[in-house]
């Protein structure tokens, strides 16, 4: 039920409010870690979120296990709003005497809706889907048209909803198929003014994060539970090889072909710094790397860009390793 002296509000919506004023927020719980100030006091660091983007959420004195919710978990949080490095924060008292601060949502009760929540592609996920797979049915390539089509069909329910990362970039429901389309769409024009092999280029595009699907532990919204113990101790280009293999079997597919296939996988990250195996060693592959590259970086350019007004100034980005400014023109 509503408390109607305690307003309701969303994240985009935090903004608004006054510091310390206590309000309601309806999220996903997009992470829950347990942590420890510096004099040992436990507290614990949840980022929420909904259609409109995350904020982070601080319940000092509390440890997750005391919490009635988890990673993944539709929830009503009670707090107050406040700053840290200039974004929304909503911070929570733990109190075990008084009334729960944080509970579940029974979405046959509680007057908000689980779509409400889901942070999803702008294109569908079953959208995305066909656009993919009617490309790579007009291949012309029937070695790379055999084991793409294989990998779009056998994936194809997890693809759906899977994101593109944890928190990075594309980190929505259907977020890791718009990553692919978006570097297969930009991937078609750049083919065709290099003189590249545009059928090559696009399977790279579909399968150069295949090892994410096992890498990570994904619910149906799009919400990253944990990584596998393959994806800890290899990561995902390791398993998307391995996988790589797995579909070949009983495919008509050569082992030249196969191999560039793998080398896209394993060079796309570009340096070993950030977790590449080679560096790309055709142009297709160098290409694929730079396309991947712009694509998640634009993806996490727009994510602050959208939120901000004419003029105004982003918070630094880690990743970028900058802020983004909105122009007034």
């Amino acid at each position: 039920m509503i408390n109607p002296d305690i307003p309701v509000t969303d994240v985009k919506g935090l903004s608004l409010f006054k510091n310390n004023t206590v309000v309601d927020i309806y999220g996903l719980i997009k992470e829950l870690n347990s942590r420890y100030t510096a004099s040992g006091k436990p507290y614990v660091d949840i980022v929420l979120s909904d259609k409109g983007g995350t904020v982070d959420v601080k319940i000092w004195d509390a440890t997750g296990e005391e919490l009635p919710a988890n990673t993944g978990d539709a929830v009503k949080i009670r707090g107050a709003v406040g700053e840290w490095n200039s974004k929304p924060q909503l911070t929570v008292k733990y109190d075990r005497t008084a009334n729960p601060f944080l509970r579940k949502i029974d979405f046959n009760v509680d007057e908000v809706k689980e779509d409400d929540l889901i942070a999803c592609a702008p294109i569908s996920g079953q959208e995305l889907w066909q656009r993919l797979k009617t490309m790579v049915d007009d291949f012309e390539n029937h070695e790379l048209k055999a084991i793409i089509l294989k990998f779009l069909t056998q994936y194809e329910q997890e693809l759906l909803y899977y994101p593109g990362g944890e928190s990075v970039h594309h980190a929505v429901k259907s977020g890791l198929l718009y990553h692919i389309y978006g570097m297969v769409i930009m991937g078609e024009g750049s083919a065709a003014f290099y003189g590249l092999d545009k059928e090559l280029l696009i399977s790279g595009a579909i399968i150069h994060d295949i090892g994410k699907l096992k890498e990570y532990q994904s619910n149906e919204n799009g919400i990253v539970l944990d990584r596998s113990v393959d994806g800890q101790l290899l990561g995902h280009m390791i398993i998307g090889v391995d996988m790589l293999d797995e579909l070949a079997c009983g495919v008509d597919i050569s082992p030249e072909c196969l191999m560039l296939l793998k080398h896209m996988i394993i060079s796309h990250h570009y340096d070993e710094t950030w977790g590449a195996y080679q560096k790309p060693m055709f142009p297709e592959a160098e290409l694929l790397h730079h396309l991947d590259l712009m694509d998640s970086r634009m993806n996490i350019m727009m994510s602050y860009y959208e939120n901000l007004q004419a003029g105004e100034f982003s918070e630094k980005n880690y990743w970028l390793g900058r802020r983004a400014y909105k122009p007034k023109l």
